[in-house]
This record gives structure tokens, sequence and C-alpha cells, in this order.
């Protein structure tokens, strides 16, 4: 699933055509998302890899301890090596392209 930055702040859009909120990854209806929150669009930062303690880069996951994200050796790892598929994938980690950076696109399947 690729992820783009809407021109909405906090939020994103999938191939789909859908629109996330960037805080909790439900989707928006209605210009906010079923917590009735729309949260300022948020810049990457460092993170620590859940997975290997690299630092990367990404945007928070609410399904991740704050501080912990995915780096992109081990999100293509997850894809590649282990078969995580890509719904497993935006529930653990994230939008792949927005929350981590993937080397490899991950595609719904």
């Amino acid at each position: 699933m690729k992820a783009t930055m809407a021109n909405t702040p906090g939020l994103h859009e999938d191939d789909s055509n859908s629109t996330y909120c960037e805080a909790c990854g439900c989707r928006i209806t209605g210009g906010m998302c079923k917590h009735g929150v729309t949260p300022p669009a948020n810049p990457t930062r460092q993170l620590v890899c859940c997975c290997c303690g690299e630092l990367t880069q990404g945007r928070q996951w609410h399904n991740r301890d704050i501080g912990y994200g995915l780096c992109p050796k081990c999100a293509d790892w997850m894809v590649n090596a282990r078969g995580v598929a890509p719904e497993e994938m935006r529930d653990l980690y994230g939008v792949a392209g927005f929350n981590y950076i993937a080397r490899q696109p991950i595609a719904s399947k």
C-alpha cells in the first residue's frame, strides 16, 4: 500500500483513495477520524527500529511504543522473508512510505 500526503494537514491517502488519520490510522469520514480528531501533520523524526534496534526515520504509529518504528531493512525482511501480509504490516507498523520507509513497494494482495 503506497501512501501519499493529501493537501489537508494531518491526513494521508493510500492507492484506494481512502484517507486515514496520521495519529491513529483510522479511516477519515466527514473530515475527522472516528475518534473525532484531525491532528496536524507531523514531520518524520528519528525512531528506534522495534525489530533490530537501529536508528531510522519515520512517523510515530499509534500501535508502537513512543520512539519506536520500523527501519527499511526490517520492513523488507518482514515482507520478503517472513511473508507478512500488507494489512498486518499496516496494523503493526503503520503505512508504508508514511510511518516507515520500505525499500520495495508493499502492495496489497
